[in-house]
């Protein structure tokens, strides 16, 4: 039992008490700004995405996969509001949910926004941008290797 003790904290980066309290600390900080933001613009503005979208990252780099799952769909779902389904920024939201469904061990739900996304013609002049069908497609053999 003790070894997989040591390997669950080296593995989680828990035995750096440095680095689990920068972490866990940016995500005090970070919900603090959101709060803060949110009383006093509401959460439809893009300053308010740009923030949620630190806040996955700290949540991804704490292991924190419910809850990076959860600001994921968040952003997402403002930017579908602001932006529109067919916009970049959707788009790109769209892809980092499937990432965190992935980091979240639902690859199912992952495979079907890629599926969904590679319906889209990337080839038109006005449709998404071909470094998000890049990473459309590195999402898609993270998927394949899980």
């Amino acid at each position: 039992m003790e070894n997989y003790f040591t390997r669950l904290l080296i593995s989680s980066e828990l035995d750096d008490p440095l680095y689990f309290a920068r972490v866990h600390q940016n995500i005090a900080d970070l919900e603090k700004k959101r709060v803060a933001h949110f009383n006093e613009y509401g959460p439809i503005n893009q300053k308010y995405i740009v923030l949620m979208g630190e806040l996955n990252m700290a949540y991804y780099r704490a292991g924190e996969t419910q809850k990076e799952l959860e600001i994921a769909q968040q952003i997402y779902q403002t930017s579908q509001l602001l932006h529109g389904e067919e916009d970049e920024a959707t788009v790109e939201a769209m892809i980092a949910l499937g990432t965190s469904y992935l980091d979240n061990g639902l690859s199912t739900e992952a495979q079907s926004i890629v599926e969904n996304l590679l319906s889209r013609d990337f080839t038109k002049e006005d449709g998404p941008s071909y470094d998000l069908y890049i990473d459309l497609l590195c999402l898609q053999a993270d998927i394949y290797y899980k």
